[in-house]
């Protein structure tokens, strides 16, 4: 039941930073590709491999991909007027920094929000799947 609830939490957390990412793309850029299919299944497949990826566990190797990740996609299925690759990449690359950064806070916030509450016997998968799903909020 635990690591199911654990894949449910992770999938959520790369189903929100993915949609955020996307909406981003489609509002600020142009679609290099006329078919909406494209995008639905390349966000899909990005929601599963980073969620695969998340369940590793290992935070630089998760931060890594999403850097990765974001840079092809902003790079192969969007474009500008003006086509400047390079600060399309920058730019998506700083919306995925800035989210690391608020999950980083959502954390530090949950882990105050407990302790003043006082709870302390918190269920350890329990707690790690509190802080995946609500850091990303």
């Amino acid at each position: 039941m635990n690591t199911i609830l654990l894949i449910l939490c992770n999938a959520l957390s790369c189903f929100i930073i993915s949609t955020i990412l996307f909406q981003f793309m489609n509002g600020k850029y142009k679609k290099s590709s006329q078919s909406r299919y494209v995008y639905i299944v390349i966000e899909t497949v990005t929601v599963i491999f980073t969620t695969c990826i998340n369940m590793l566990n290992h935070s630089i190797l998760n931060l890594v991909v999403w850097g990765v990740l974001t840079g092809v996609i902003a790079y192969a299925l969007y474009y500008e007027d003006m086509d400047k690759p390079l600060r399309r990449i920058i730019e998506c690359e700083a919306l995925i920094f800035c989210m690391s950064v608020c999950e980083s806070l959502g954390v530090i916030l949950l882990q105050c929000i407990l302790q003043a509450a006082d709870i302390k016997n918190v269920n350890e998968t329990m707690l790690y799947c509190l802080e995946v799903t609500f850091s990303k909020v």
